[in-house]
């Protein structure tokens, strides 16, 4: 059960990952784009957020049962706050771009790894 529920918020921060990172793209794009941080900027976090309350419990919980290969706690603390990291800045037109991928990256891999190892032990 905790897998399954793992599995699926995991994909869930991957997509949002690469949402931010095409919505960072976009506004680079758009000279006129200014963001709504009240409208837009924090719901979106806030949502984000929720979501990654429930991953972190889960995989920290997974993590003490499964004793992945590779994965600890500080890994999956460091994702959360690239993760809201990235999130934020991806509605700013003047966040580095380069910055932006190599966290991006950061976050997959770690989203990415998790993945491997739970279908590794199934």
């Amino acid at each position: 059960m905790i897998n399954n529920d793992l599995i699926a918020l995991t994909n869930n921060l991957l997509e949002r990952a690469e949402e931010s990172i095409h919505r960072l793209e976009s506004v680079k794009g758009n000279e006129d784009y200014e963001p709504d941080f009240f409208g837009e900027v924090k719901p979106y976090a806030d949502e984000v957020h929720a979501t990654l309350d429930k991953w972190r419990e889960l995989t920290l919980t997974w993590i003490q049962k499964e004793n992945p290969k590779y994965l600890y706690k500080l890994q999956i603390d460091t994702a959360i706050e690239n993760i809201e990291l990235l999130i934020v800045q991806s509605f700013y037109k003047d966040t580095r771009e380069k910055r932006a991928k190599e966290t991006y990256q950061s976050i997959v891999y770690t989203l990415k790894s998790i993945l491997d190892q739970i279908h590794q032990k199934q």
